[in-house]
């Protein structure tokens, strides 16, 4: 999108001046969608003033999970965008009042629409996406760390990968570049995912090829974060009970899943996961972000 940069702070009225509006008050709305663009702008506060409508909105990994609209204004509007080729953007805020830092381009993962209440949307952010490859001949791999929108700069985490290029290629020809779980192929969209984290990992467990699995996003940012894990042999999946009935049907999740393989090499690691990640790294903040029924 031309006019404003990717991780930059922005106010509203800064970007109604941008869209060419008189007052920033066209854009108060959490849906913008400037005819002249042809696109669809989210605007995500994370926490709310007391005074408005408090929603379960929030980002984990390169995941936004977030509620729709009250009066359901362009619920279909958004879930059309791909068939309709429109483009959704994203501005995202950690606070009220501070400024919206632009995320750029995301890509809807799932939804469930609602009558009595905000319907619930799943988006991918696909530029967080280049910060988590590794680059380069060094494979340098970014997370950002602090999205404090009052910084004129975003701050970045970087750690060196070195060989992680050739380990994630290997590790999707394993798995015939395709999801371990669901078989899902769309290559934009899968994960190479360490099964003991990379930084609890030797040198060596770190360029394991049975140290990793292929996940689609939502898989994936179960798995690092410990909602999720699978059992070795079978491997079966096993969710935290923190997800309940509602979650695991908007994150199209359920207790028939299971690896479509397991490695006698993959035995280690997903004993390693299911014994010091699977619910170990749930903190609170997580769970009151979780959507509730």
């Amino acid at each position: 999108m031309i006019g404003f940069k990717l991780w930059k702070n922005y106010t509203r009225k800064q970007i109604a001046e941008y869209w060419g509006y008189s007052n920033q008050r066209a854009i108060w709305r959490g849906v913008v969608c400037p005819k002249h663009t042809g696109n669809i702008y989210l605007f995500v506060t994370q926490k709310n003033q007391k005074s408005l409508t408090q929603y379960n909105d929030g980002i984990y990994g390169n995941i936004l999970h977030w509620e729709g609209e009250q009066k359901h204004q362009n619920d279909k509007r958004i879930i059309n965008a791909h068939a309709s080729s429109e483009k959704i953007f994203l501005f995202f805020r950690m606070k009220y009042r501070r400024k919206f830092i632009y995320f750029g381009r995301i890509r809807l993962l799932n939804s469930e629409l609602k009558t009595e209440e905000p319907s619930r949307f799943l988006f991918e952010i696909e530029t967080l996406s280049p910060l988590f490859e590794s680059r380069a001949n060094t494979a340098t791999t970014s997370t950002v760390t602090d999205f404090d929108p009052d910084m004129t700069d975003r701050t970045v985490l970087r750690t060196e990968r070195v060989g992680h290029n050739k380990w994630r290629h290997q590790l999707l020809q394993l798995w015939s570049h395709s999801c371990s779980v669901t078989g899902l192929r769309e290559k934009g969209l899968l994960r190479a995912s360490h099964i003991k984290p990379w930084r609890h990992s030797s040198d060596e467990e770190r360029l394991h090829l049975h140290n990793g699995l292929v996940l689609n996003p939502s898989l994936d940012c179960l798995f690092d974060r410990g909602f999720i894990t699978f059992q070795y042999p079978e491997g079966r999946i096993k969710i935290s009970n923190v997800l309940d009935k509602q979650d695991r049907k908007i994150l199209n999740v359920h207790k028939e899943m299971s690896l479509r393989k397991t490695f006698s090499k993959n035995r280690e690691y997903l004993e390693y996961h299911n014994d010091c990640v699977f619910e170990k790294w749930i903190k609170v903040r997580d769970l009151q972000h979780t959507f509730s029924s």
